[in-house]
């Protein structure tokens, strides 16, 4: 990741952990703003907020930068929700990162390759290693589930006690987002989608509330169609 600044007007949403942030590029400078637990209640509000403060609006907005996870089924489903209908509704480019990227930027240590160890949940853990190359942290060994972390120093991450590099930054996130986009273009609809950590038993029956409530495909279809 260089150290130039990205061009304005790029928005970051970071809802993983239970702490997030957001972070906008402006001609000079990257703004961020912290979120604290239950974001879910103002995180809209503070969006506009932000834009309205610096006198944008969010047709302005070039590229909008997710953080896809691993993290928490309500703040990634509340972030995703958010960052697809700014996107859909003003035809902005999306592009996903890593959570666990951005945690690595985090680090601020002397060693040139670490972990990072996130709980899953249900005795399972998301694990995943980075090499540092000048200014870049790169994926040595790609993310995925484990049920034992393998040793590591230094391990970044809440599966060790107090929890270190945590949450991910929105400034880093952008930086890494917009990086992705010049190289890769935005993110393919069919990909985006969240990791999510297991989702605990109050998110459990959130779910079935909101599965419950959604209108079945055959459903749809009988609405539209006379009855024979």
């Amino acid at each position: 990741m260089t150290n130039a600044l990205p061009p304005p007007f790029i928005l970051a949403i970071e809802t993983s952990q239970r702490e997030g942030s957001i972070a906008l590029s402006l001609p000079h400078s990257i703004k961020v703003v912290p979120l604290h637990r239950d974001f879910g209640q103002y995180l809209v509000s503070q969006i506009q907020e932000l834009l309205v403060q610096e006198q944008i609006s969010l047709s302005q907005l070039s590229l909008i930068v997710l953080s896809a996870g691993p993290g928490s089924y309500t703040g990634l489903r509340i972030g995703f929700a958010i960052a697809m209908t700014f996107a859909r509704i003003h035809h902005i480019p999306l592009r996903m990162v890593e959570s666990t990227q951005v945690i690595a930027y985090n680090y601020q240590g002397p060693a040139t390759e670490i972990a990072i160890a996130l709980d899953a949940r249900q005795k399972e853990y998301y694990f995943a290693t980075y090499q540092k190359k000048e200014t870049d942290w790169i994926p040595k060994i790609l993310l995925h589930l484990v049920t034992t972390v393998p040793f590591f120093e230094p391990c970044l991450g809440d599966y060790i006690q107090p929890p270190q590099g945590l949450p991910p930054q929105a400034q880093y996130l952008l930086s890494l987002g917009y990086q992705a986009f010049l190289q890769h273009g935005p993110t393919p609809l069919q990909e985006i989608q969240p990791l999510y950590f297991r989702p605990t038993e109050a998110e459990r029956r959130l779910q079935k509330k909101l599965t419950l409530s959604l209108p079945s495909p055959q459903a749809s279809e009988n609405k539209g169609n006379p009855p024979p």
